[in-house]
């Protein structure tokens, strides 16, 4: 019987070189966020001309996001297709694993900031800075 594998990425790590392993590895987790737009589309039952009627764009703007990579991804862009699709956007920011610990230490609690972005125009507005 073949052997089942849960990902491309154990695909890969088990049947090919350790260095395409880790750029196809470091190719997925530079696209994780358009990763998640495409799943949560697909669990509204959406094709992307409907959200793309529901953000007022043409289809092929969301596409540009569902295949973006995490750094070319813009707040707005990302409030307004999830905000399309019913979600909230929360950010998050913290400082990084070593430097928490080392803050908690002194200070006796975590930092931690969240930002709701609730910004009404973030669709409008995302569109006439040139969006994707």
């Amino acid at each position: 019987m073949a052997k089942r594998y849960r990902s491309v990425l154990e695909l890969a790590q088990e049947n090919s070189t350790p260095e395409f392993a880790s750029q196809l590895e470091q190719h997925l987790q530079e696209r994780a966020v358009a990763r998640a737009l495409f799943v949560l589309r697909n669990r509204e039952k959406l094709i992307q001309a409907e959200l793309a009627q529901r953000m007022g764009c043409p289809q092929s703007r969301v596409s540009k996001l569902e295949h973006a990579t995490n750094k070319s991804l813009r707040l707005g862009d990302l409030e307004c297709f999830l905000t399309s699709l019913g979600y909230t956007l929360e950010l998050r920011v913290m400082p990084k694993a070593n430097a928490a610990t080392e803050w908690i230490q002194q200070e006796g609690r975590p930092m931690a900031s969240k930002c709701r972005l609730t910004n009404e125009h973030a669709c409008e507005a995302s569109e006439s800075e040139g969006g994707p």
